[in-house]
């Protein structure tokens, strides 16, 4: 027994028309192949997780152009000679039914435009996306030295820090948590 469509896939089925396709007509395209309403958040939330290169490689070949007040998605004509399941495979990011932008770039080299260089020089090293550090900030370092020992040796830190500094000007509070 086949499984039922997901809401991703039919988004996925309703952008491999080639048309650009607002998130109303998303929303129109897959409530018709489900055969039921879909709601309108549920779209708009699959659509910001599949044009977000960051949570999948399908957002590399998908256009997101905001016109007006609202956005207009469609997919790369390169990306048409794609399968539902080759395209959906490269939306998920485990699993059988995965589709590596790696092999997606191996048998469609015309796709490689699509992709960022960093992301190129990534696949052709054999590093996944996963494995990379993202950038941005790191995480902040407590300002107090890390000790461990007893309960003596940290007193005997912080008086030796009191007399270091010329004396008690400062108000400390100290927590203990004792497990």
């Amino acid at each position: 027994m086949k499984k039922p469509k997901t809401n991703s896939e039919r988004i996925i089925e309703a952008l491999r028309s080639g048309k650009e396709l607002a998130s109303a007509g998303i929303v129109e395209t897959v409530s018709a192949l489900a055969g039921q309403k879909a709601r309108i958040q549920d779209i708009a939330s699959l659509l910001s997780r599949l044009t977000n290169p960051e949570n999948t490689d399908f957002a590399f070949f998908i256009k997101k152009e905001k016109r007006g007040r609202r956005f207009v998605y469609r997919l790369v004509t390169e990306a048409l000679v794609l399968t539902p399941v080759q395209l959906y495979g490269l939306y998920r990011k485990t699993g059988k039914k995965r589709y590596s932008l790696a092999q997606a770039i191996k048998d469609h080299p015309e796709l490689k435009k699509y992709v960022p260089a960093e992301r190129l020089e990534q696949i052709e090293s054999g590093v996944s996306a996963k494995n990379v550090k993202k950038k941005g900030k790191s995480p902040k370092k407590s300002a107090a030295p890390k000790t461990t020992g007893t309960l003596d040796n940290i007193v005997s830190q912080i008086v030796n820090e009191i007399i270091n500094r010329g004396g008690l000007k400062v108000d400390i509070n100290v927590n203990f948590n004792i497990k």
